[in-house]
């Protein structure tokens, strides 16, 4: 959050891009099948008869599954990018309808923190790590503005966050440090307590292909998982930062904000509900992201491929993922009913103490109607939240597999 005016930014990601991706995936496709007796036959380590067969739904093979995590790979793959720059278009178009004023072009590392440092105070090396990779410490803030009637600290808006913490690079750092995490997790505790996996592989060959491929897939996948958490817990952290303090807007967005001829003070507590609200709208959609990708993972361990099994180091494992995105969607949903809570408290006081003005009470009864019916981004009722439905998603899909294993091919 910068300086200077900038263009309307595209709603839609470009997707210019995927003119080469495409072209490059027909020639491969082609090369393939023009070769593929010569290819299969490598595969399958024909003639020696020694390597896994090729059959989709015999449950004798392992290639569907690989077949199956490659395009894992590549969606998640895709879905990080979809995240990232779907977050940026967000806090541009949120910023632009906020009436902010942004910065034209992009900045590097050095210009942003040269505008960390000269808006906070930033005395330790502890305090300056905090800054650029999540929030500024409480007490770092420069130039004071006093305290509001309720006595919580005036704190300008444009100095809550830094422009370092919103960087796609650093949303990216977070999420690799959960994603190392849970990979240590595994090899340090799940795989010992619960015993490794097994592969149903036949052939050196189908075997290591197969532990690549799925290197490969569960790397994105999880890191998606901590990129859509980061951008949740980043999203309860703003929340919570803005229900602690009172924001100062810029003079542009009060006059944006003008319809209603009333105090600064309620003016602004209004406008942080009205900017959470657009400013979480993107993240709701973005839950869905993780699950597709363990979607696709859980449905290549099924039985209609091959003979795999469920052992709790997998249960384990894909129940702490699908338990660090529903914790964090459950606590920012939580922040943000802590904010409505807060602002309805701050305009009821207004709207006592502005007993006697009829005109003035009005408008403060129709701030305090609109907070109360707000039900877009985390404001949605629970029920409306788009984790009830990802969450059924992969266990639908493995259910829906088990019923083809059983019924539609009972042959197996």
């Amino acid at each position: 959050m910068g300086q200077g005016e900038l263009s309307a930014p595209p709603i839609e990601p470009s997707i210019r891009w995927l003119a080469p991706l495409v072209v490059v995936t027909l020639i491969t496709w082609a090369l393939v099948t023009l070769y593929w007796p010569v290819t299969a036959r490598w595969l399958t380590e024909y003639p020696k008869n020694d390597g896994d067969p090729m059959a989709l739904f015999e449950g004798i093979s392992i290639w569907p599954t690989i077949a199956l995590r490659v395009f894992g790979g590549i969606l998640s793959l895709l879905l990080i990018w979809w995240t990232l720059r779907t977050l940026e278009i967000n806090r541009l178009e949120t910023e632009r309808d906020m009436g902010l004023r942004l910065r034209t072009g992009t900045t590097g590392i050095t210009e942003d923190y040269k505008e960390m440092m000269n808006n906070l105070d930033l005395p330790t090396r502890r305090a300056k790590l905090s800054a650029m990779l999540w929030f500024p410490p409480d007490s770092s803030y420069k130039n004071p503005q006093g305290c509001d009637e309720s006595d919580r600290r005036k704190v300008a808006f444009l100095h809550i966050v830094t422009r370092m913490s919103l960087r796609s690079r650093i949303r990216c750092l977070r999420a690799a440090v959960g994603t190392i995490g849970m990979i240590l997790l595994w090899i340090l505790v799940l795989a010992p307590v619960f015993g490794d996996l097994t592969v149903p592989a036949r052939g050196d060959r189908a075997r290591h292909i197969y532990w690549w491929v799925t290197f490969l897939d569960v790397i994105p996948t999880l890191f998606l998982t901590f990129l859509v958490a980061d951008a949740t817990l980043y999203s309860r952290k703003f929340i919570s930062r803005l229900t602690q303090i009172s924001t100062v807007w810029p003079d542009k967005t009060l006059d944006k904000f003008a319809r209603y001829d009333l105090p600064r003070g309620a003016r602004e507590d209004w406008m942080d509900v009205q900017y959470l609200a657009k400013r979480t709208a993107c993240i709701t959609q973005l839950i869905y992201f993780p699950f597709l990708s363990l979607t696709v993972l859980f449905l290549s361990r099924s039985h209609l491929f091959d003979d795999f099994t469920m052992p709790w180091t997998l249960l384990a494992s894909q129940a702490i993922s699908v338990a660090v995105i529903v914790a964090s969607v459950l606590a920012y949903r939580s922040a943000a009913e802590k904010a409505r809570k807060a602002a309805r408290t701050h305009l009821t006081a207004r709207i006592v103490s502005a007993q006697g003005d009829e005109k003035r009470v009005g408008q403060l009864e129709r701030i305090l109607n609109e907070i109360e019916s707000l039900r877009e981004g985390a404001f949605a009722p629970l029920t409306s939240q788009p984790i009830v439905k990802a969450v059924l998603l992969p266990l639908v899909t493995y259910g829906a597999a088990w019923l083809a294993h059983i019924y539609g091919l009972p042959g197996i």
